[in-house]
């Protein structure tokens, strides 16, 4: 209807990207040099193997059998 407001959408997450909701996602306290590196790099994987499996056109999304030879998993 003409005059109406709409009520604004629930925010989820922080960030408007994926890629910075899981970069920017605080780290245990406890991780430093090699661990907090190896975390990170972990962050990176998982965000290429979501892109992978998630991409909206079937024709470049992933199959299962491309999926699981991803390093993330």
């Amino acid at each position: 209807d003409q005059g109406v407001r709409q009520k604004p959408g629930k925010k989820y997450f922080k960030y408007s990207t994926l890629d910075q909701n899981i970069l920017r996602y605080p780290c245990s306290s406890s991780l430093k040099g090699d661990a907090l590196t190896a975390e990170k790099e972990a962050r990176l994987a998982f965000i290429d193997f979501l892109k992978g499996v998630l991409h909206v056109d079937h024709r470049k999304r992933w199959t299962p059998s491309q999926a699981i030879l991803h390093p993330f998993i």
